[in-house]
């Protein structure tokens, strides 16, 4: 007799737990983006990684819809294509995106600067001006526990640059 349940581990019968399950629609081993005519082949490992990304970077609102719940699909739009619309009343302010929080903005301007030799250089001039020594921004790192402590105290320190 089958026993779905002894057999949930195995990857021919996991749950579907990824949220991008609820952004795909999966047809003939391939997932269809509901928003866009994007499709991506089914892996036989059943990781979702490929999808996830296609989220974040083409609809980043999806994302924060689906773990929010405030926002809604809108069908009726006269081309075809799929929107999302902010459901729940609350100002824009308050639904603020991940993205243009300091933090994130801080993080993409310290990978910038590190990567350049030209902004390395240009912080370097300007500290020779202020006449303070010059301090290479750190960036910080999810096992670090305190490497965004050591990221924004460097950050001050070098903030009159």
């Amino acid at each position: 007799m089958y026993d779905a349940e002894s057999c949930e581990d195995t990857p021919q019968h996991r749950k579907n737990r990824s949220v991008a399950h609820n952004h795909f629609t999966l047809k003939e081993n391939r997932h269809h983006c509901k928003y866009c005519k994007s499709s991506f082949v089914k892996l036989p490992t059943g990781t979702t990684s490929n999808l996830m990304t296609h989220l974040r970077k083409k609809h980043p609102k999806a994302i924060s819809s689906s773990s929010s719940g405030c926002w809604k699909k809108n069908f009726d739009r006269d081309d075809g294509e799929v929107s999302i619309e902010d459901d729940s009343g609350d100002s824009d302010h308050d639904q603020q995106d991940i993205r243009s929080s300091i933090y994130f903005k801080l993080k993409a301007s310290i990978v910038k600067i590190r990567k350049s030799e030209t902004l390395k250089e240009l912080m370097k001039h300007f500290c020779e001006i202020k006449q303070i020594p010059y301090r290479e921004l750190l960036n910080d790192m999810k096992i670090r526990w305190n490497s965004t402590f050591q990221m924004l105290k460097r950050c001050l320190e070098m903030r009159v640059v």
